[in-house]
């Protein structure tokens, strides 16, 4: 235990002190917001996670005292303080209170970096999901057109055989047996879809 208090000044042992207390603000002690975490992968649920590691460091706890004491023990009383409440630590005696506290919140930077990158991981994989789902979407509903310009396109080319084996203008074959105007009026529509065909998935992500 001594390891772990010895190297706090006044401050940060006053610090340590008031995490069990209520906060009014937060409606609970700091303690009991800090191990309060949001569980749904939403972007706000990150900004509290970071918001709660900020607070962690702000604190500068010397760290590198805890890595004297030995591992068992640092976890002994890092779960100490997980696990029991506000009220029950502030029975303990400050030296072991304080030691608990600092156990703890060594541990707590740890768990709140990981459980900011868990999420955010969750965040782009979800985004990535619902862009292949939209892809997906874009595909089914524009199936009836491609049927619809292929069937175009099939006409054209046996009108171009047709004037190929006839000996006749293509461009005469073609205005009198689909439309030179159908033709251009079709023009969007094919480099849409194709341009659509092409999307990556990751970049439609990206600009969600």
């Amino acid at each position: 235990m001594q390891a772990l208090v010895v190297p706090l000044s006044e401050t940060q042992s006053a610090a340590l002190d008031a995490l069990i207390v209520r906060d009014k603000a937060l409606g609970m002690s700091r303690l009991s917001w800090l191990k309060t975490l949001p569980d749904a992968a939403r972007p706000d649920h990150i900004g509290l996670l970071l918001e709660r590691l900020a607070f962690v460091r702000e604190l500068d706890l010397p760290a590198a005292r805890a890595a004297t004491v030995h591992p068992d023990r640092a976890r002994q009383f890092a779960r100490e303080a997980r696990l029991s409440p506000a009220y029950l630590i502030e029975r303990y005696t400050p030296l072991r209170r304080r030691a608990m506290l600092v156990a703890y919140l060594t541990d707590a930077e740890a768990q709140l970096i990981d459980a900011a990158l868990a999420m955010v991981d969750k965040l782009i994989g979800g985004l990535f999901t619902r862009a292949k789902a939209r892809q997906a979407r874009n595909y089914a509903g524009t199936a009836r057109d491609v049927a619809r310009l292929m069937g175009l396109f099939q006409r054209t080319i046996d009108a171009l055989a047709s004037a190929v084996e006839t000996d006749a203008d293509p461009i005469t074959a073609l205005d009198s047996s689909i439309g030179w105007a159908t033709l251009l009026r079709a023009r969007p529509e094919i480099v849409a879809i194709t341009a659509s065909t092409g999307e990556d998935p990751l970049v439609l992500a990206a600009d969600r």
